[in-house]
């Protein structure tokens, strides 16, 4: 129970004396109360000057630390900006240059004497896959950037009309087996090619060798512009972009992948970035490991994305892999990395002439982080092993 102030029961006794002993004049019950609402004013003032006894407490529970996350922002598959890139999710520079057809160049990874590669890091997506021999052969994107430089250029094979097709794009190429390859380049993309000998758009540097034709993704805009084709933008929507990593993954700052042992990649995760960056064998030391750099920037490759996707290989003969891309409808195996972290799921075309679109194992569509993506297309007999907690993924050549 709390005491009563001295000082108010002091008054009150004064107050009932007065009345008491004094003739007054009769006290309207207003004045009453505005004398008794006063008396308690002033005791409630002295009240709140003396020290309050402390009362325990309940000692705090300590919350974790909570980390700060990206801001949760997604962006597609569909209705992207006018100035933002559909298969980087970025924005570009200058909204116009995506009022064109993507333009894909071939890129030799053979001999390794033609390492390091040209204008790879301007590329929106890097396309990796195996030819016979132990070796891969590379094509890349070029959109939402171009490069003034691209190589070393080579030779087109089965696979890259399928490519070049899901994302209407332009093919640019050295050239290609007459009898065998050619006639479904023609087929599938009319006259969307451009062959070496159109400078600047692909032409050699006058050294005349393997290694020494090199291309320009904008001079084939322009050369496709000049010969009637009317700038305007293309449908290239159907992928996921999200700068928050879904929840779920598994940490993986290294990932190897090797399509042979004699062309083998790293990828190692960089936090300062938010990339992973390339790494390729030092051939022919193929167990030492440096970084795969690009001669125009002079760094180290770094890509946003980098996705090993499973297709199906087989022999059309002796030097020539079948790969299916385009008739993956049901869904293949995909690996993500993204963030400094690994995830499964699945692959597939749901539109011939529309992007390769990304799932995870619940069906929904995977985000990627916005930025550029490496792709390593697979065979579906690949292995899959760890090395000192390292994932290492290995390409298996299809039975012959």
């Amino acid at each position: 129970m709390k005491k009563i102030s001295p000082l108010l029961m002091l008054a009150l006794a004064a107050l009932l004396v007065f009345s008491a002993c004094v003739p007054v004049p009769t006290v309207s019950n207003d004045s009453i109360m505005t004398m008794v609402v006063m008396t308690l004013t002033a005791a409630a003032s002295q009240a709140s000057t003396e020290t309050a006894t402390p009362q325990p407490s309940e000692t705090p529970i300590p919350t974790p630390t909570v980390e700060p996350t990206k801001e949760s922002i997604a962006i597609g598959p569909a209705n992207f900006p006018e100035d933002v890139d559909p298969l980087t999710g970025e924005k570009v520079e200058n909204p116009a240059i995506l009022n064109r057809r993507p333009v894909l160049i071939k890129v030799s990874n053979f001999p390794a004497s033609g390492r390091p590669h040209v204008g790879l890091s301007s590329a929106d997506i890097v396309f990796a896959y195996a030819m016979p021999g132990m070796m891969s052969r590379y094509i890349g994107l070029y959109y939402g950037k171009d490069a003034s430089q691209i190589g070393p250029v080579r030779s087109t094979r089965l696979i890259d009309p399928e490519i070049v097709q899901l994302y209407q794009g332009v093919l640019g190429t050295s050239g290609g087996d007459y009898v065998n390859v050619l006639p479904k380049l023609y087929q599938m993309l009319g006259n969307r090619y451009v062959f070496e000998g159109l400078c600047p758009g692909i032409c050699d540097d006058g050294h005349h060798w393997v290694t020494t034709v090199f291309g320009d993704s904008a001079a084939i805009t322009k050369f496709r512009v000049a010969n009637g084709e009317a700038p305007q933008k293309y449908d290239l929507t159907g992928i996921l972009f999200n700068k928050a990593a879904p929840a779920d993954g598994t940490d993986t700052p290294k990932l190897s992948f090797n399509f042979s042992s004699s062309d083998k990649s790293d990828w190692t995760y960089d936090q300062a970035t938010g990339k992973y960056l390339r790494w390729i064998d030092n051939a022919p030391n193929y167990d030492e490991m440096i970084p795969l750099t690009d001669r125009l920037t002079e760094k180290q490759l770094a890509f946003s994305n980098v996705i090993i996707l499973q297709a199906s290989y087989g022999w059309y003969d002796i030097n020539l892999f079948t790969t299916d891309v385009l008739g993956n409808t049901e869904g293949l195996k995909a690996t993500y990395l993204r963030d400094g972290k690994l995830y499964e799921g699945t692959w597939k075309v749901t539109d011939p002439y529309k992007p390769i679109q990304f799932f995870d194992n619940h069906g929904n569509l995977f985000p990627l982080k916005p930025g550029n993506t490496w792709i390593n297309i697979t065979g579906t007999n690949t292995e899959y092993t760890m090395n000192n907690g390292v994932p290492v993924i290995n390409f298996v050549e299809p039975s012959y």
